[in-house]
Parts: C-alpha cells; structure tokens; sequence
C-alpha cells in the first residue's frame, strides 16, 4: 500500500511585531519578536526528524508586505535546511505577502517551489522515480483576491496516487477573517484532490474529514489573546486505500491563554494563584502569557479590586523564574468579600432587603434588563457614550454580581 507523509503549514507570519504585549521587559519583547521564527525553526526540525516526503506552506509567510531583509533571510535560511536534506518544499502567496511583494532578486534553495499567480501550476513528486503525488497551487498577485480560485483547480491526474490542491483562502464561513479566495465544498468536492492544504483561517481545523480532507493548520505562534490556546502544524499521512492520519504538533514559542483561579483558602491567597498558573501550564509548552480571573470569597477581595495592577506586579514577580516562563498580562477580579451571605439574608435589617432584592432580580431578567437601561440612560446622558449592542445575559449577570458586592461592601463598612 502506498503512502506519503509531509507537513502542512500555513500562516507563518514571520517578521510579526506583537504589537502592545512587547510593553513587558526588555528580554520578553525580544523574544516576543523571534518567536514566529522559532516556530518555524521547529516545524523545520520536525520535518527533519521525521524524514518527511515534502513540505508545503499555504501562504502568508510574512507578516506584511513590508518584511524586513532579516525576516527574509532568514525564512530562505531555513528552506536550505530542508533542500540539503533533499526535503522539497512546495509553497504559495496570500494576503500578507503577496507574489508582487516578494524580492525579485532572493533566490529560492534548490527543492523549493513557489507557485505562481497566473494559472494553477500542478507539478508531480516523485519518489525512487516513481511518481507519487500530485501539487497544484496558485498564490495571490495581490493582498487582495475576492475571486474564487478554488474552481480554477483542474481535476485531479488520475494516474498519480495521490492529489493535493495548496490555496491560501476562505472556506465556507470566514468568521472574522476577511472572505479572500472563497469558496464553497461543492466547488471541489469531485475535483479527485484527497486533500486541500488551506491557509487564511488561524484556527487550527480539519474542517472536512474525507473525501476531501480539508485542513486549516493555524497560525503556528498566536500573536495575542485573539489567538488563544495550541498553535502549530499538522504532520499527514495519506495511504491509498486506507485511512489518512493527520496529527497536530505544537510549535509555538508562546502560548497565549485565558484561565480562571478559585480562590479557597483566607491567606494563601498569593500562593494559590502562582500555583494555579503553574498547574495551568500545558506540559509541551515553551512558555504562556495568562489572563486570568480571579473568582471565590476572600478576605483579601477589597485590596485585589481597588488595586489590580499591584496584584499583577506581585504575581509575575513571584513567577519571575519559573520554567517554563510564565508571565500575567491581565488580571480580573471577580472576587467576593468573605462574609456569610446567608447570616446577613436573616437579620431582616437594610441589608438583608437590598440582598432580597439583588435575589429578585437574579430570576427576573426582563426586570434586570430594564433597571440596566434606565441607569445607562440616567448616567449616560450623551447617546453616543451607550453602548451600541444590548447586552448579553452573561454580561448582564456579571454587573448584577459586581454591583451585589459592591453596595454589599459599602452597606458594612458603614454598619462598622
């Protein structure tokens, strides 16, 4: 039975600033900047490693039009890695770095492909001289492609065992991607392709299982907290006649997460968030950037509300040496004053009514959704300072929560 292995990555967007998340200290910003570089370097290693057929890159190398030498440089860099070890790598353009942006006069290690623009190019792999696969691509002219190239992809050679289609585009529903390339499944369900390499999407997805297999693998390093959780690449098997194996591999320098800690013991507080982040951090990982957000009754809820920031300077302070890095980039308290909630409902004074009355309002939603809306008017006199979507029932919850606790703290400051 025949087979073939080869790597599927997309979206490398070298050269990537990082934007406001370099505000950390000076060692972080600089690795910050090298970290799409070092993804890469390992999906490299990987292929290298595991002795894989070829490589293909579905578009967006760099970052912007506007790459520098270095980030240049050092992609070719790691191309000729994979040309001394006879590793092809086959890859396109999309919207970051269009074929118009490229340096003309860079030229490419022997082994390596870029496909163009003008028409889909299929080219044939071969191995022990036999032809094995199938590689047709096409990349943006420019960063901006509204046209489908999907259906400009012949039908697959039936002659050649295998058949992949490399396009950096938008399938189905774009989400918050812009909707470059589109196209639909019906646009390449009978071309013949057994898979269609994708780049655009971020999210990492096999987003058809068979038939064709239709694979997005995500940016392999997240840039911020829009790209949360493991970014890498996918390692793919495909055998004729049996079942495709497509496993993702982490690559990412950073991971970027968002987590919650309970708090549970008076005193310990410190204590209990580094060691929550500790436990949080997945065991693959090189190092994580958290969010985080503080929940539980505690002693300590006045002192972590009035000054967060403080809170996030002891925290990162404390893991300044952990290994792997973990740094704090935000943290939400949405902690409780330790009182007896259930003592203060039973004492029939001022308190317990407006308790009663923050219960009413827990079950009555149609209620609390008109108090919300006559306090923005009331406090918001200028529309344009309103929110201009209503309201989510989550969002709602949460500022019935907050206010609780809030007038709950001033009502027993003032009984003391």
């Amino acid at each position: 039975m025949s087979s073939i292995r080869f790597i599927h990555t997309a979206d490398l967007h070298l050269d990537s600033p990082f934007g406001k998340l370099s505000r950390f200290d000076e060692a972080l910003a600089n690795r910050l900047r090298n970290a799409s570089f070092l993804a890469f370097s390992r999906i490299v290693e990987t292929a290298l490693s595991e002795q894989v057929d070829f490589v293909l890159i579905a578009g967006d190398i760099f970052d912007s039009e506007q790459r520098s030498l270095a980030a240049q440089l050092g992609f070719r860099k790691e191309l000729q890695r994979l040309s001394s070890a006879g590793i092809p790598v086959y890859f396109n353009c999309g919207n970051h770095d269009p074929l118009s942006s490229w340096m003309k006069h860079l030229a490419l290690p022997p082994g390596v492909h870029r496909f163009g623009s003008g028409e889909v190019e299929s080219l044939v792999y071969e191995k022990d001289g036999v032809p094995l696969a199938e590689i047709a691509g096409i990349s943006f002219e420019d960063k901006v492609v509204k046209e489908n190239l999907a259906v400009r992809f012949p039908s697959a050679r039936e002659e050649i065992p295998f058949s992949i289609a490399l396009l950096h585009g938008s399938f189905g529903s774009s989400g918050e991607h812009a909707p470059y390339a589109p196209f639909q499944l019906r646009d390449v369900q009978d071309k013949g392709y057994d898979y269609w390499a994708l780049g655009h999407i971020h999210k990492p997805g096999i987003v058809h299982d068979a038939n064709p297999f239709i694979v997005y693998p995500g940016i392999p390093q997240g840039r911020d907290f829009g790209e949360t959780g493991p970014r890498g690449f996918y390692l793919v098997e495909l055998k004729k006649g049996g079942k495709a194996e497509i496993a993702f591999r982490p690559a990412a320098e950073f991971l970027f997460l968002e987590t919650g800690v309970e708090l549970k013991e008076p005193g310990q507080e410190i204590e209990e968030i580094s060691e929550a982040l500790r436990e949080a951090v997945p065991e693959a990982a090189a190092g994580v950037i958290f969010r985080v957000e503080l929940r539980g009754q505690t002693p300590m809820h006045s002192a972590f509300a009035a000054d967060p920031e403080g809170l996030l300077e002891h925290i990162n302070s404390e893991l300044e040496e952990s290994a792997p890095m973990i740094r704090v980039d935000r943290i939400a308290v949405h902690t409780r004053p330790g009182v007896d909630l259930e003592r203060l409902r039973g004492k029939g004074d001022f308190t317990a009514s407006v308790l009663a009355r923050f219960d009413e309002l827990e079950k009555d939603k149609a209620g609390r959704a008109e108090l919300l809306a006559e306090l923005e008017a009331r406090f918001f006199k200028n529309k344009l300072l309103r929110r201009q979507e209503p309201l989510t029932e989550k969002e709602m919850d949460e500022i019935a929560e907050r206010a609780r606790w809030l007038l709950l703290e001033k009502l027993l400051k003032e009984e003391e």
